[in-house]
């Protein structure tokens, strides 16, 4: 379905289109098929094995499986339900792990993977991140998978190193035993108290006149450091910490919190976002790596469109998003969307959000309006762009119109009901605390229906 949602022809003259865009961007060799057609996935299912497979699994396979996809899920690759099968979507979290921990994203667990995925789980449950405060305030429970990489990795955070603590911990303060329920017990079994210190000599009655100081100079004013990264993959991982701790995402019915509510939306839009492209990608011969060269290479050309984004009016951006397109070649809706698609998963896996912007402006040129939510995430956190709230709102609002009248739902197509009103109730929060200041726009109350929604299969 994801994949019928990203094309809208399968027809031969819309997959022709998209090989003259990635012959014009790419060149044509890159697809690598005699023929030029972008679906080579018939010539190669010729040279695969018919042979039939056997469905068994073994108990301890199975509980193997259980405990890859519980550790997964405990540090934010989501597989869904814990049930022993690997399938799609589990494959598509252990590529995400991959990735982040720097390894070939392949989808299969090397022992190695795996060992310190579900190992760096046990610690977790283990109380092991009571060890590294900072580390886990900053960066989260994938922290202890860093460590593992690394053991230094916590020193940068201020917080101290310890050595082999899956077995047992050596800090750098001298300390040494194990972890049990997250505290520490020296060897001896006991839990180690403060050490006394030793006590300083009184001071002198008299003490030796020191010489005094001259006047400190004047301090010149600090240079500006440039515009800050905004990391969207760092703000998820909060937002998700955030979600757990308050017991479940926001609703509409219970609004309090305007800004993590809309922060929830745009997450959860973003891994379906990393999977829907990744599903795109799979129906044409094209290397992981051309792709992604070739994202770039509509990155730069959409840099003009997002650093005016802000201040630009929405129609116009829409406009010069479409004269942007035809420029890279991009002049057929079905190859359009194809390439915003693709480019917006792998913007959003390798953390680059300008790419991510740059596939979601394409959507819009391929007059794709409900992909307005993204920009409207964007402006608002300040993701590739400068942040505005108030240039979101419209782009929040046509996409959220364009579904009330219609349209096919783009991100996570099972929750569209739930996210209009989630976001509708968080803008028009926003808008009251703005009072009459003119820093939101009111709201336009809709009574249009919403068509009916079929569940997403998994």
């Amino acid at each position: 379905m994801i994949a019928a949602l990203a094309m809208t022809s399968g027809t031969q003259r819309a997959e022709a289109d998209l090989g003259k865009a990635l012959g014009v961007l790419g060149g044509a060799a890159i697809l690598g098929c005699a023929t030029g057609a972008l679906n080579c996935k018939g010539n190669r299912s010729k040279s695969r094995s018919t042979a039939p497979r056997s469905s068994g699994i073994s108990q301890a396979q199975r509980q193997q499986n259980r405990d890859v996809q519980s550790s997964l899920n405990a540090f934010g690759f989501p597989v869904g339900a814990v049930d022993g099968s690997l399938g799609k979507r589990s494959r598509a979290a252990i590529r995400d792990y991959q990735g982040y921990m720097g390894y070939a994203r392949t989808g299969q667990l090397t022992e190695a993977e795996r060992n310190m995925l579900v190992g760096g789980w046990q610690q977790l449950n283990a109380g092991a991140g009571n060890a590294y405060p900072r580390t886990m305030a900053a960066v989260g429970p994938r922290g202890l998978l860093n460590i593992q990489r690394d053991p230094n990795f916590p020193s940068q955070f201020g917080d101290p190193v310890q050595r082999n603590y899956g077995n047992g911990y050596a800090n750098n303060q001298g300390s040494t035993g194990t972890w049990q329920n997250g505290q520490q017990f020296n060897n001896a079994g006991v839990q180690p108290q403060p050490q006394p210190q030793p006590i300083q000599p009184l001071p002198r009655a008299n003490p030796t006149p020191q010489p005094q100081l001259g006047a400190l100079p004047k301090l010149a004013p600090l240079k500006p450091i440039g515009q800050v990264i905004v990391s969207a993959a760092s703000r998820c991982e909060l937002v998700d910490q955030t979600t757990r701790i308050q017991g479940g995402v926001i609703q509409a019915s219970n609004m309090t919190d305007s800004n993590q509510a809309l922060s929830e939306k745009f997450c959860e839009a973003r891994g379906f976002a990393i999977t829907q492209g990744g599903s795109v990608a799979s129906q044409f011969q094209v290397s992981e790596t051309e792709l992604e060269a070739l994202c770039a290479q509509i990155k730069t050309g959409f840099e003009p469109v997002l650093a005016s984004l802000a201040d630009t009016p929405q129609p116009q951006a829409i406009a010069t998003a479409k004269t942007t397109a035809a420029g890279l070649g991009l002049t057929d809706p079905a190859t359009t969307a194809a390439y915003g698609q693709i480019c917006m998963g792998i913007g959003y896996r390798l953390d680059n959000a300008e790419m991510a912007l740059s596939g979601v402006m394409a959507m819009l040129a391929a007059d794709q309006a409900p992909y307005g939510e993204m920009v409207g995430h964007h402006l608002r956190e300040g993701f590739g762009v400068t942040a505005s709230s108030s240039a979101a709102v419209p782009y929040y609002q046509s996409s959220m119109a364009a579904l009330e009248q219609g349209a096919t739902p783009a991100l996570v197509p099972s929750t569209t009901s739930e996210r209009i009103q989630v976001i509708r109730a968080a803008l028009q929060l926003d808008a009251q605390r703005a009072g009459n200041t003119g820093q939101l726009p009111n709201l336009i109350k809709t009574s249009a229906t919403l068509p009916a929604l079929q569940p997403v299969q998994q």
